[in-house]
């Protein structure tokens, strides 16, 4: 017995093109799912507009399509020259996570309607890097704009922003979650975090002007973050701008739930809010001792870590010997590039044999 057109709701290709459906075996007005499953390495000739042309135009009441399993690459044949930002105009019923690749300043961003999408709950941008240091960062900084979700979004990523700053529809974004910004290499200011209420994971990663997380010198309040990642920021120099503390202040600011700190690579940082709440993972890799010394001296007793990793600290204090993890917690202890390992190891015997 025939299937019922209307009765269809997914579909799951089997076939090269979306062209083997006859017409009448399915109604494109019924279809949410679209999906496609791993092949075999060059069993699917991709072509150009076919994500526009067969899929895009006809089915318009979409809330996912899934072709992640395809191995498609970034080419001329894929993603470039197949479909612009106006086809995601009429996809308002999409929902879970939407990534926009190989975006470049200049094209009609606005066309893309992503405020209307209320369904979305991640977001990531994507720049072609290559082309789009051809563009001013005023360029940038308009896309954006026009690339306005609605206020609702969990996680928002972006990767090789060319913007000075981020716009300002971030700021109202008080339901986020996780905020990723990734080779964003112009970008110097970030919005104040305290408007962010329910943020907690930030990763910060490869953005080479940043110099201050926080340009406030003299921030209301830290976020609750669970999570933070600082990796490879070589002029970032504190959290905040400004001389607004000083660690000998007996009040000095510090995050009340961080429970996952990854710093690496950023050899200029010396000021940030202390982590006295750690218990999951501690990550220092070539950057100051004094982040965790000065956290170490406001708490009472040691951290109870299960991973920690320190990699080429070259101010630790060999005079000074901290008992900084608890031995019945630590599942993983990584020491490398140390000029003190001994001294740092001393009256501190875990039953671990230390990477190195």
């Amino acid at each position: 017995m025939k299937d019922d057109p209307d009765m269809i709701r997914s579909i799951l290709l089997p076939c090269q093109s979306l062209s083997r459906y006859e017409q009448g075996t399915i109604n494109p007005e019924k279809i949410l799912h679209i999906a496609a499953p791993q092949l075999r390495q060059g069993s699917l000739h991709w072509r150009p507009g076919l994500v526009s042309d067969a899929i895009i135009s006809t089915f318009r009441r979409l809330r996912a399509l899934d072709l992640h399993d395809l191995g498609i690459k970034d080419s001329d044949s894929a993603y470039k020259k197949s479909g612009g930002l106006n086809e995601l105009e009429n996809l308002n019923n999409l929902r879970g996570g939407l990534p926009i690749k190989n975006l470049t300043p200049g094209k009609d961003a606005k066309a893309a309607v992503l405020g209307a999408k209320q369904d979305l709950q991640f977001l990531s941008l994507d720049w072609d890097i290559d082309q789009s240091e051809n563009h001013n960062t005023s360029d940038h900084e308009s896309q954006l704009e026009d690339l306005e979700p609605h206020l609702d979004l969990k996680e928002l990523t972006l990767h090789g922003y060319g913007g000075w700053k981020l716009s300002s529809w971030l700021n109202p974004q008080r339901n986020l979650v996780k905020l990723t910004l990734q080779k964003c290499s112009r970008c110097e200011y970030l919005p104040a975090l305290d408007q962010f209420p329910s943020l907690k994971v930030l990763v910060l990663h490869e953005m080479r002007n940043l110099e201050y997380v926080n340009s406030e010198e003299n921030p209301a309040c830290e976020p609750f973050f669970s999570e933070l990642q600082l990796e490879e920021l070589p002029r970032l120099k504190g959290w905040w701008r400004g001389g607004a503390f000083s660690y000998d202040d007996d009040d000095f600011p510090s995050f009340p739930r961080l429970s996952k700190l990854s710093i690496q690579d950023c050899p200029e940082l010396r000021f940030m809010p202390l982590f006295p709440t750690l218990k999951d993972e501690l990550v220092l890799d070539t950057t100051s001792w004094v982040l965790f010394q000065e956290t170490m001296k406001r708490r009472r007793g040691a951290l109870p870590l299960m991973n920690l990793s320190l990699v080429n600290i070259k101010d630790f204090n060999k005079g000074e010997v901290v008992k900084f993890y608890t031995r019945d917690a630590l599942r993983v202890l990584k020491l490398d590039f140390i000029p003190e390992l001994e001294e740092l190891l001393k009256d501190q015997s875990t039953g671990l044999s230390p990477q190195h």
